[in-house]
């Protein structure tokens, strides 16, 4: 019999049997009955429930599309001293495993900082998510409660070599705004990932033109009012670069921007989520900004994007080995390359502090803070990626002050 009709099966199975509220892959469960530990796995990937006699009474967290997620009874580790942890099975189901209510999520993540920066992430995604309720067909069953997404997608993008963003496309992209001779020059890009704080680079916080003064949300086009979207203006109360960042060395190039008032969210408008974990499961990024199009052209008035792909480390130290001034200690941990090694896309004068961003395949409406835009050589050369602070690096540091 084939996978998909096994599948279909099971799914059909699941109206008559148990049910529990929806929740995310890899967060903690309790099998049904037993009682047992579990992780709310795919069930392509749990081989407790593969053959036809588990299926039929298995616990489910939810669906991945088509894909059910089930409860998939797993050993629980504890920390018996610094160094060694023993497996248990939890029997009991009273040790803390319990069935969120109202669909709220467990989240996995055990450190607190991580476990905010996922709630914010919920909390800020919540006007582009949805919930449905399918309803079993048996009294006893509980409803599964599948979340939906609901956001204008326009997918993965084909700032050198970029094309213009759409009307809120990019909602968290900030624009920073200096006092000159001439009126506001918008020279640096930001995120705004709070209700009243942008990220930006460091060395956008201190510029021949000072600190930042104004910062733009929801803009497209610097040049016209006419773009489709509602940008609004906010004023600079407070900029704060890393404690350790010491130009002209690039490392924790990093700051934050605090804003007058809290920033109302609307469809142009809304925060990027923070990426909590050090390893990027992604292998293309997005990058935006309204940096120069090409190494001796000029600015852009347009918000662009482009599609950049995450290279380990050890390439751009092949490519910036010889910068020792800037670079004391080469590119190190808190540090993220990407680009095109063939050269035609990157970012660019002017892109600095901007985002670098990644999207969920099953969720195209959410997207993660990988990067802040830093530095690079000359822009869209071959063999020349750009180089990003690794948010994730300094999510205490960010959480500490923003929440």
């Amino acid at each position: 019999m084939s996978l998909k009709f096994d599948l279909f099966l099971f799914v059909t199975s699941c109206l008559f049997f148990q049910a529990s509220p929806q929740r995310n892959l890899n967060t903690d469960c309790t099998v049904r009955g037993s009682n047992a530990f579990g992780v709310c796995r795919l069930i392509t990937d749990c081989p407790r429930v593969q053959d036809a006699a588990n299926r039929a009474t298995a616990t489910i967290c939810g669906f991945q599309g088509r894909t059910p997620i089930v409860c998939c009874e797993e050993k629980k580790k504890v920390l018996v001293n610094d160094n060694t942890f023993l497996d248990i099975d939890n029997k009991n189901g009273d040790e803390g495993f319990i069935f969120p209510e109202n669909n709220e999520y467990i989240w996995s993540q055990s450190n607190g900082v991580e476990s905010i920066a996922e709630e914010k992430c919920r909390e800020y995604s919540k006007s582009v998510m949805g919930v449905v309720n399918a309803v079993p067909l048996i009294t006893d069953a509980e409803p599964v409660s599948i979340d939906v997404v609901n956001c204008d997608n326009y997918g993965l993008p084909l700032i050198v070599g970029g094309s213009p963003a759409a009307p809120g496309e990019f909602p968290f992209m900030a624009v920073l705004g200096y006092s000159t001779n001439d009126g506001i020059g918008w020279f640096c890009g930001g995120t705004l990932v709070s209700n009243n704080y942008v990220i930006t680079a460091a060395h956008c916080a201190s510029t021949i033109y000072g600190e930042p003064v104004i910062v733009r949300l929801g803009e497209i086009d610097l040049k016209s009012d006419n773009d489709g979207t509602e940008y609004k203006d906010y004023n600079v109360v407070s900029v704060k670069a890393h404690e350790q960042y010491r130009p002209p060395s690039h490392n924790h190039d990093i700051a934050l921007i605090k804003l007058s008032k809290k920033v109302t969210f609307t469809k142009y408008i809304r925060p990027a989520c923070l990426w909590n974990k050090n390893k990027i499961d992604y292998n293309v990024s997005i990058a935006t900004g309204w940096g120069k199009i090409g190494f001796v052209e000029e600015q852009s008035d347009k918000l662009l994007k482009v599609a950049l792909d995450i290279f380990d480390n050890s390439v751009c130290s092949r490519s910036y080995h010889t910068d020792t001034s800037k670079l004391p200690n080469g590119i190190i941990p808190n540090m993220l390359c990407a680009g095109k090694l063939e050269g035609g896309q990157d970012t660019c004068q002017g892109d600095s502090g901007g985002p670098l961003t990644i999207t969920k395949p099953k969720n195209r409406c959410v997207s993660y803070l990988i990067g802040v835009t830093s530095f690079g050589k000359g822009c869209g050369g071959a063999n020349l990626p750009a180089v990003y602070t690794r948010v994730s690096h300094y999510l205490d540091w960010i959480a500490k002050h923003i929440w």
